[in-house]
């Protein structure tokens, strides 16, 4: 069976995209789930109709990997 919708990591605050690190942070994600089989469980729909969720492919939780990854990339700051 297949379920398309659009998901949101359930507690992963994601680079915004056009960032510095929006790209290396949507290639981490696609190496993890791309071509697998995804389930997800969702928490809440966000103002936008997301589906908030914790994903998982095979016994990897994708949103655990996503923070871990995001916490230690560099942070840039743009001074006046």
């Amino acid at each position: 069976m297949t379920v398309t919708d659009i998901v949101r990591l359930e507690s992963v605050e994601v680079p915004e995209k056009g960032t510095p690190h929006s790209g290396m942070a949507v290639k981490k994600l696609e190496s993890l789930v791309l071509d697998q089989t995804v389930r997800y469980t969702i928490r809440a729909r966000d103002e936008n109709g997301r589906a908030v969720s914790q994903v998982w492919v095979d016994n990897l939780n994708v949103n655990q990997v996503m923070k871990e990854y995001i916490k230690g990339l560099p942070r840039f700051f743009v001074y006046p």
